[in-house]
């Protein structure tokens, strides 16, 4: 019986997923049941949301359905008393399961974040070999703008982040060009304004980077999805009208690459009107694909049924399996379905009996090189993949250049 934690997966009825909840769940057990079937377990004082039976034939699409179906059993779950939670979108590992071809695949996925920074300092010589002073750079008067942006990049949750990225957007465009005020005292409406304005900055500067793919010219292309599309989606709720849920799963990439085009926005305007530059380094795909062929090349992926967590053990001092539990290496691949230009992995697979057999329930996790220990993780309780066709463990590496706009966010 596949579980985990002592709670069964049913992985026999259907698909499911196990997602973190990092404030915990109520003090006694919470089940939210779905009329076409499919239900999710809210283990009492656990940071879990197990979702189980649930119709599923894929990994895409079934990975948001399950993360939706998760979300609406927490929104339900206060009706009974628990306390408000959240889903981590960003933490990991993440367990999920399906049915293909009348098989059975459960994954455990984790994702580690790499920043790759780089600096370098230019002196100046003159004709005698001699350095010559530079005189400091001159002081950037502060702006509003910048309070918004902050936040925006400081936040864990991706629509406060956005919403305050469009506020400091809006800030800096204001000092741009403020709103016109006609002769009854009238201001210029907010969409009127905003469409001018981005005219009026095109004609300056050429903003066809930031545009989403359109036939319109850059800036009606950029108003319609920033103004018309994104933030009535995000700052409205109307029955009725197209709008963004917190924490939903399905639209929340198109969101990401939206943010990060806006957020490169705001900073060529911050550096035009203020003069401010934001630093940054990193690697190009080129150097990733090399960097990232290195870090995964000739790994093995465990699997362990030690408890011991890697965040108790000092950092960069980790072990295979440090309270001596038994470890099982897996016949291990490129995940070649995970992987994209920013992102290397690989991935160990082997049956869930063959693992049960020899570790019992899995605890810990990661990658060898020769030997040695290269990645570790580790689940938060132990999971039992008894019945499961193919147990899959991923570990991937995803390259996040320093400086650049936030991505990755929790709620």
């Amino acid at each position: 019986m596949a579980a985990f934690g002592g709670v069964d997966l049913l992985i026999e009825s259907g698909g499911g997923g196990m997602f973190e909840v990092p404030s915990g769940n109520g003090d006694s057990d919470f089940i939210y049941r779905f009329d076409d079937g499919g239900e999710v377990v809210l283990p009492a004082k656990a940071h879990v949301a197990i979702v189980r039976g649930v119709a599923i034939t894929g990994y895409e699409g079934g990975l948001a359905m399950a993360r939706e179906a998760a979300n609406r059993a927490l929104d339900m779950s206060l009706t009974k008393g628990a306390p408000p939670a959240f889903l981590d979108h960003h933490k990991q590992p993440e367990v999920f399961w399906w049915h293909d071809a009348g098989a059975t695949t459960l994954r455990v996925l984790s994702t580690t974040g790499l920043t790759m920074k780089m600096s370098a300092t230019v002196v100046v010589k003159n004709a005698n070999g001699e350095i010559v002073s530079q005189p400091p750079p001159p002081e950037i008067a502060w702006h509003e703008s910048m309070r918004y942006y902050r936040i925006s990049e400081a936040t864990n949750d991706f629509f406060d982040s956005f919403r305050n990225l469009y506020l400091a957007i809006e800030s800096l465009l204001s000092t741009v060009s403020p709103p016109v005020i006609d002769s009854t005292g009238r201001a210029e409406r907010e969409g009127d304004w905003l469409k001018r304005v981005l005219r009026e900055v095109h004609a300056k500067l050429d903003l066809s980077s930031f545009a989403p793919a359109s036939r319109q010219a850059a800036h009606n292309a950029i108003f319609t999805d920033l103004y018309s599309g994104l933030r009535t989606a995000i700052f409205h709720a109307k029955r009725g009208k197209r709008v963004w849920l917190p924490q939903e799963w399905t639209d929340r990439q198109t969101i990401i690459e939206a943010r990060q085009r806006y957020a490169r926005l705001f900073r060529l305007l911050a550096q035009d009107q203020l003069g401010v530059r934001f630093p940054g380094s990193g690697l190009s795909k080129h150097g990733f694909a090399i960097t990232g062929a290195a870090i995964m090349e000739n790994v093995v992926v465990f699997v362990s049924d030690d408890p011991t967590r890697h965040v108790d053990e000092p950092k960069g001092e980790y072990g295979i399996a440090p309270a001596g539990g038994r470890v099982l290496h897996l016949p291990t691949r490129p995940a070649t379905e995970l992987l994209d230009d920013w992102t290397a992995g690989v991935v160990g697979a082997e049956s869930g009996d063959t693992i049960t057999g020899a570790i019992g329930a899995i605890r810990r996790f990661g990658t060898l090189r020769a030997g040695e220990l290269a990645l570790v993780e580790n689940l938060t309780g132990a999971l039992d993949v008894s019945g499961a066709d193919n147990v899959e463990v991923a570990l991937l590496a995803t390259n996040r250049n320093h400086g650049a706009p936030k991505q990755d966010f929790g709620s």
